[in-house]
């Protein structure tokens, strides 16, 4: 599996063949890696969602043994239980102390204390705790030329983990690694002070960088976006937007424009055509198996 370019599209080629044909799951025309189980009715019994070797199962106690077996007659696997950790996060279940409502709680503070813990060993130095991530403002020209390159490969690694946690579980930090991730080519000490602010939020917040999952209100989709106005170093805009389905965070972004817009309503407008192409592409799932 891991020894192969081809073996992962091999194996998920076979793997979709058994669930589709031997199983007679139904694949998601919108995401490949999503399977659905639906009774005579077309109601929706069971959900299996992929990733390489990894499958995540959603249903009642008879659905998951039912398709726990028919997978076993294929592929030998190991049945890990309930969701603890997948790809570097930890899920937590709990009960909200108020209401009693059943709660997921996801945290990846290896990541974090794997960032500070980097960042001391190329900086040899503690991080300044920082209440915010988002100064000072970044340039290119900014430094002098016998500044430039600084430990540009330790700069790279350090803002690729912190990319990750943003990607995954870190929608504050979305601007900040927006802006740092510009200059992997050319870093300068200012570059590095501003990752300094970054990670010395981190620290500061170490304990409640975390994104709780709960049960949707509504199968209702919303995206929130806004943009500014030509703030880029070339005059481009920056953009954001913060998606959610019934209350439940499900996407963010900070992105820089790809081309000058004249005025700032063609700077918003672009990105709310954007933003509602992909609440589309995210409502097919939704609308296909919830009536």
């Amino acid at each position: 599996m891991y020894g192969n370019v081809q073996a992962a599209l091999g194996f998920f080629v076979e793997y979709k063949d058994h669930l589709t044909n031997e199983m007679k799951l139904e694949q998601s025309l919108t995401d490949p890696c999503l399977y659905f189980e639906k009774d005579n009715q077309e109601n929706l019994k069971l959900m299996a969602l992929t990733h390489v070797d990894d499958t995540l199962i959603a249903g009642n106690e008879k659905e998951i043994k039912d398709f726990k077996k028919g997978i076993s007659e294929r592929f030998k696997f190991r049945d890990q239980g309930i969701l603890q950790k997948h790809l570097g996060v930890t899920y937590e279940w709990k009960h909200d102390p108020k209401t009693g409502e059943r709660l997921i709680e996801g945290t990846m503070k290896n990541l974090v204390d794997e960032i500070i813990k980097k960042y001391k060993q190329v900086m040899e130095r503690e991080p300044t705790e920082y209440g915010t991530a988002g100064k000072p403002k970044l340039s290119l020209k900014r430094g002098a030329e016998e500044e430039k390159n600084l430990k540009k490969k330790e700069y790279r690694s350090v803002v690729g983990k912190y990319m990750y946690l943003v990607t995954n579980f870190f929608p504050e930090g979305a601007n900040a690694a927006r802006d740092l991730t510009k200059y992997f080519s050319c870093p300068t000490k200012y570059h590095w002070k501003a990752l300094e602010r970054a990670i010395g939020h981190l620290k500061k917040t170490r304990d409640t960088i975390k994104i709780t999952f709960r049960k949707p209100k509504e199968l209702r989709m919303t995206q929130s976006v806004d943009s500014d106005f030509a703030s880029a170093e070339d005059h481009r805009s920056i953009s954001g937007n913060l998606g959610t389905i019934g209350g439940c965070i499900t996407d963010w972004q900070s992105q820089t424009q790809h081309t000058v817009k004249p005025v700032i309503c063609r700077s918003r407008i672009s990105q709310c055509d954007k933003r509602s192409s992909n609440d589309h592409f995210q409502k097919q799932p939704v609308e296909r198996n919830y009536k």
